[in-house]
């Protein structure tokens, strides 16, 4: 078989129509295409940009879930507290370092403090020391049975009911 070799700048020069020449004919001095002359690159840049918008729209889609999960825990945070508040008597939840997360207004107040005082302290900190003592030893069982206490102390000739309930997580 014969092959055809073309001078490609000729063909140009001269306005020859490719389609006019044989198939299969072999072009010298053509210029290469930028497809043809940067496809690794081309390849590269296409495949980063895909995986930069999947990284994207996963972040997005990872953002919007978080963002109605913080509202729906903004919501039940307001929840507990109008509940907690609603109470007459002292609530509050402590660690068992005795570090105030949650009280509501009754339990701050009896204390001479704002909520925003109270929560992050130490309670025995904020009780007198034969107080502190009482409560430390039946906040220690309470922790320690992980059951609900109840127990009685009497102060200036007044009897006190405290009900104690253990909260543990998952860790226990």
């Amino acid at each position: 078989p014969n092959i055809y070799v073309f001078d490609y700048v000729e063909l140009e020069k001269q306005h020859i129509n490719f389609s006019l020449l044989p198939e299969g004919s072999v072009f010298i001095n053509q210029p290469e295409s930028l497809y043809s002359k940067h496809r690794g690159t081309i390849w590269a840049v296409a495949v980063t940009f895909i995986l930069l918008s999947l990284s994207l729209f996963v972040s997005i889609v990872n953002i919007s879930k978080r963002l109605k999960t913080e509202r729906k825990l903004k919501r039940s945070k307001e929840v507990l507290t109008s509940l907690i508040n609603a109470s007459p008597e002292s609530m509050y939840l402590i660690d068992e370092k005795a570090n105030v997360l949650l009280a509501n207004e009754m339990a701050a107040n009896r204390l001479g403090l704002t909520v925003e005082e109270f929560v992050g302290s130490c309670f025995y900190e904020l009780l007198p020391s034969l107080v502190a003592n009482s409560r430390e030893k039946e906040f220690e069982i309470a922790f320690s049975t992980k059951k609900t206490r109840v127990f009685y102390d009497e102060r200036d000739g007044i009897q006190f009911e405290h009900h104690l309930y253990p909260i543990f997580g998952d860790e226990g």
